[in-house]
C-alpha cells in the first residue's frame, strides 16, 4: 500500500491514486484498474444505477475500506489509516456530499454548513460565504429538517465545499433541482473549488457531464 503522508505535510497536493482497486457492497464488486487523479483534476463519473459509482465515492471518502488493491487519498494509504485517522482526514481535507445527505436535523442550515470548520477544516471559505455562493443565505437560520429535498441537497453540497477541502466528492448533487438551479449550483461548485482541489462528481445529467473535460463512463 502507499505510505501515509508524514504528519504536518501538505497532503492535499497528493491527489488520488490506486492500483487494482476492488470495492464491494453486498454481493456487488467493482474492480477499477490503476488510475491517478492529479491535484486540480475535475472528473465527471457517469453510468447506470448499480454500476458502483457511489461505492467508489465511499471508498475515496474513506467510508468504505477497499476489498483489494491499494488506494492513496491525499497522500495517505487508505489501508494504513485507523478509523479515527480516516475520520480526521475526511473532516479536515475531504468535502463529501453523498446521496444520504446526513444533515443534522436539529441544527440550522448555517450550523450544519459550519460543522467541518468547528471540527478542524481550515476556513478558506466561511459558512456565510459558501451559503451566499449557493444562493442559500435566506435559509441560513432554518432547521435542516424543515427543508425540501432540493434545499437539503444544496445545503449538503455547501457543507462539502466550506473551508478549503483538497478533495470534493459529490454524488448527484443536483438530482432534485430544476435545470436552471442545477446549472447555477454547478457554476458555484466549480467557482468555490481551490485551484489544486480534486473533484469527482457523479451525474446522470448529460448536460452537466458535457461540461467536464475528463469523463469516466461506466457500464454494469
Amino acid at each position: 500500500a502507499y505510505p501515509p503522508a508524514p504528519d504536518g505535510s501538505a497532503a492535499g497536493g497528493a491527489g488520488v491514486r490506486a492500483r487494482d482497486l476492488v470495492v464491494v457492497r453486498g454481493d456487488f464488486s467493482k474492480k477499477i484498474e490503476d488510475f491517478t487523479l492529479e491535484p486540480g483534476a475535475r472528473l465527471a463519473l457517469s453510468g447506470p444505477s448499480g454500476c458502483g459509482k457511489t461505492t467508489f465515492l465511499e471508498a475515496l471518502a474513506l467510508l468504505r475500506a477497499p476489498a483489494a488493491g491499494a488506494l492513496s487519498v491525499l497522500g495517505h494509504g487508505a489501508g494504513d489509516l485507523s478509523r479515527a485517522e480516516a475520520r480526521r482526514l475526511r473532516v479536515q481535507r475531504i468535502g463529501v456530499a453523498l446521496a444520504d445527505l446526513a444533515l443534522l436535523p436539529h441544527l440550522t442550515v448555517e450550523q450544519n454548513v459550519a460543522l467541518p470548520l468547528s471540527l478542524g477544516r481550515r476556513a478558506g471559505h466561511t459558512a456565510a460565504a459558501t451559503l451566499a455562493a449557493l444562493d442559500l443565505t435566506p435559509l441560513a437560520r432554518r432547521r435542516s429538517a424543515d427543508l425540501s429535498q432540493g434545499e437539503r441537497q444544496r445545503v449538503s453540497l455547501a457543507r462539502a465545499l466550506v473551508g478549503a477541502p483538497a478533495l470534493v466528492l459529490a454524488d448527484e448533487p443536483t438530482a432534485h433541482l430544476d435545470a436552471h438551479t442545477a446549472a447555477a449550483t454547478l457554476d458555484a461548485l466549480l467557482a468555490l473549488l481551490e485551484p489544486a482541489a480534486t473533484l469527482v462528481l457523479v451525474s446522470h445529467d448529460p448536460v452537466q457531464v458535457a461540461r467536464f473535460a475528463e469523463v469516466w463512463r461506466w457500464g454494469r
